[in-house]
């Protein structure tokens, strides 16, 4: 009886493993791709005033605008945070204008791919 008892002992730790095994291959951990950069992702801005904003794929920023299109899939779609204190005009493309109200505060402005892939910046006025 004894080796028997080990020998279930024994398959029913090899079950256990091959089970966690099993869950553990099952869930993969969520692969992020890095989302989007916008350039400036920080701006000082006297008001009223605009900026030109500029999104990217983080390994493409900076890179010329032919060599980005076949990562960041357009259109994209600009909001922002605070409508009260400025609004993104679209210029096409990667760009947008982002144009200050005459209010002082801090406004994010957000952008987003076809992909679902976001990005923001950060503007103080």
């Amino acid at each position: 009886m004894n080796t028997m008892s080990r020998l279930l002992k024994g398959a029913f730790v090899l079950v256990l493993f091959a089970g966690l095994m099993l869950l553990a291959g099952g869930c993969d951990d969520a692969v992020t791709d890095g989302g989007l950069t916008v350039t400036p992702n920080a701006v000082d801005l006297a008001t009223p005033g605009s900026v030109v904003l500029t999104a990217a794929r983080p390994e493409q920023a900076g890179a010329a605008e032919g060599t980005r299109s076949s990562e960041l899939l357009l259109p994209l779609e600009w909001s922002v945070l605070n409508p009260d204190l400025g609004q993104v005009i679209s210029r096409g493309g990667y760009e947008a204008v982002y144009v200050g109200q005459n209010r002082s505060g801090q406004n994010i402005v957000f952008v987003k791919d076809r992909n679902g892939r976001e990005g923001l910046a950060t503007i103080n006025q």
